[in-house]
């Protein structure tokens, strides 16, 4: 315990409370600069949110001082409203995130991340700095406990504080390692766990502790509501706002992460349709390119049998025969073209089946493939007619000149 000043320059006096104070503000950055660089915060972001910390902590303690001032005159109006009269932490917490958020809601529009980012590591801050505060509250004597009563099992806990009587109960010691602790668990699931509950956890469990341990404590510190101290009105209601905080977090990170899942399935959708649309202008293109040499194959037939036509006059009807033959010969292929076409469709209907009852759930991406199949069968088809006309008017040709 160290209530006086620790450090004396001229009319300058350094107390451990206030060192204790700094260095739990230093923690406090440099945990939300780690654990934000850790989890992958944008680092012009991270700025955004110290700055916007630096101010909400100076206010804060205003804030602390205006709330402890207030709790004295409810309970007693006849000494006067004086800020004098000490802080109080949930006071300085509460003061200290309205500012907060009201500079995050004005400046927020220039950047795209979001605060939902950065609530893994904002809890973990708060409750380092929270912890070194309390063992300043230790050294300088304030925030103490009620009087350990003499000859129980835990009267060895007992600390005398040169300014105050008799033995009492060191919350602040209790208060701290509470702090050190929880700091810990949250630490480890925002590093390793994602920590998404941090925020809505710190409340909860804080709110349930700070209310058990104002029945030990025995400095005074106003009156709000009667039958309760200040700081337990103030316990329960973050009690309430943490269960609705996990409430409200489950419900967007569950939607994040459907976005994401929807994401995921798109790009294997893409991929697989990259895949299929690789298979799919392959090979029509040779069947396009096999239904051009069929119908340039009844010209080759024409151009070698024109000479033979003019040598054999004698022959009309055997030269005839020959021709028609290899014109069935001619339409088979066109056939076999056909069903290879057919085959291929068959083919590649298989394989979207095959993607769709593999990968593709959502209906959307199933329309638009069969959309796709559809366009595509229709472009076969039409190359398999015109290369038909082509090739029956040809023949046509052909045998109206024999």
């Amino acid at each position: 315990m160290l209530p006086n000043p620790i450090i004396k320059l001229g009319s300058l006096e350094i107390y451990m409370y206030g060192v204790c104070i700094a260095i739990g503000i230093v923690c406090a950055i440099l945990v939300l600069r780690i654990f934000g660089k850790k989890i992958g915060v944008n680092k012009k972001y991270l700025d955004f949110i110290e700055m916007d910390g630096y101010l909400a902590i100076g206010l804060g303690f205003f804030f602390a001082t205006v709330f402890q001032a207030v709790y004295n005159y409810i309970e007693n109006p006849s000494a006067g409203f004086s800020l004098k009269g000490g802080m109080t932490f949930l006071g300085g917490l509460i003061g200290g995130a309205l500012v907060f958020f009201i500079i995050y809601f004005i400046f927020r529009k220039k950047y795209t991340e979001r605060f939902k980012d950065v609530m893994p590591v904002v809890p973990c801050s708060i409750l380092i700095a929270h912890g070194f505060g309390r063992i300043g509250c230790f050294c300088a004597g304030c925030c103490y406990g009620k009087v350990v009563p003499e000859g129980k099992w835990y009267s060895w806990m007992g600390v005398n504080f040169p300014e105050i009587p008799g033995v009492v109960f060191p919350t602040q010691i209790f208060e701290a390692i509470f702090l050190f602790i929880l700091f810990g668990i949250l630490s480890y699931l925002c590093l390793k766990k994602k920590g998404r509950q941090n925020f809505g956890i710190y409340l909860i469990a804080y709110g349930i502790w700070r209310f058990l341990i104002e029945y030990i404590r025995g400095d005074e510190r106003g009156q709000l509501i009667a039958g309760i101290s200040p700081s337990q009105f103030w316990s329960i209601l973050m009690v309430l706002g943490g269960i609705a905080l996990v409430l409200v977090t489950k419900f967007v990170f569950f939607k994040d992460d459907k976005k994401v899942a929807l994401v995921e399935k798109e790009e294997v959708f893409e991929e697989k349709q990259e895949e299929i649309a690789t298979i799919e202008v392959e090979e029509p293109q040779e069947v396009i390119e096999e239904a051009k040499e069929d119908e340039a194959l009844p010209e080759e037939v024409l151009a070698e049998e024109e000479p033979k036509a003019t040598e054999e006059v004698n022959e009309p009807e055997v030269e005839e025969e020959e021709v028609s033959q290899k014109d069935i010969e001619d339409l088979e292929k066109l056939d076999g073209a056909t069903s290879e076409e057919d085959k291929f469709l068959e083919e590649t209907e298989e394989k979207a089946e095959d993607v769709k009852e593999e990968k593709i759930d959502d209906d959307k991406h199933v329309e638009r493939m069969r959309r796709q199949l559809l366009a595509q069968k229709k472009l076969r088809d039409e190359v398999e007619l015109e290369s038909s006309k082509k090739s029956t008017k040809s023949l046509e040709e052909k045998l109206g000149k024999k």
